[in-house]
């Protein structure tokens, strides 16, 4: 007599998505593209090897797949389930996506089990997910993996870039002061003048809506 009948979340069946870059397009304003490219590659073979930068390396990675996920209408708890199960099938808790160096390119290549679908259930009932569909030209399962794997691969780059050019802390910041801004009422063009403003002051709520007054009083003189 049968245990149990439910529908596994586990998945063997990985999605492979690759992107190769000319490391000029990675230059920051202080360092080479070059440069940013051979550190891209080195702090992703310590994610290999450095359990706290794996976990670290593989959260920022589901950062984006887990939003592409719940736009389609799927299970954002079984898609991360089956990736971090994968993550971990040789035994070791390893990275999703790799960078390397390959013939002065950076190559990077991600490759996981996506247990998705694009019928049925919420992708159903919510209007919101069919629009998600239309704009994003998913046609097929297939396509739909494409393009969450796609996503986690660039998310990831982005990721490593930040932390080995300008530094993870510097994007949180200016990220502070943008939603600081609209906190504070400003609209339109004032919320870069407001966000570049507040770069160099004390981000509070209050100073945010001290500073737009300021800049609203310089436009009316």
């Amino acid at each position: 007599m049968p245990l149990v009948a439910i529908l596994a979340n586990h998945s063997t069946a990985l999605t492979t998505a690759t992107v190769q870059l000319d490391p000029a397009t990675l230059a920051t304003a202080h360092q080479s593209g070059e440069m940013v490219a051979e550190r891209i590659a080195a702090i992703s073979a310590l994610a290999e090897v450095d359990i706290d930068r794996t976990v670290t390396h593989n959260k920022g990675i589901m950062n984006g797949m887990t939003a592409a996920v719940l736009a389609s209408g799927n299970d954002t708890r079984a898609v991360e389930a089956a990736v971090h199960a994968h993550a971990s099938h040789t035994g070791r808790y390893l990275p999703l996506a790799t960078w390397q160096l390959r013939d002065h390119q950076l190559v990077g290549t991600i490759s996981l089990p996506l247990p998705v679908g694009i019928v049925g259930g919420a992708m159903n009932a919510l209007p919101l997910v069919q629009v998600n569909q239309r704009l994003a030209h998913i046609t097929s399962v297939e396509t739909l993996q494409a393009l969450i794997a796609s996503v986690g691969l660039v998310q990831n780059l982005a990721a490593l870039r930040a932390l080995v050019g300008p530094g993870i802390q510097a994007g949180h910041m200016a990220l502070q002061a943008s939603a600081l801004a609209m906190a504070a009422g400003a609209t339109g063009a004032e919320i870069k003048l407001l966000t570049d403003a507040l770069q160099s002051q004390d981000k509070t709520l209050a100073n945010a809506k001290q500073l737009l007054n300021e800049l609203r009083d310089q436009h009316k003189g």
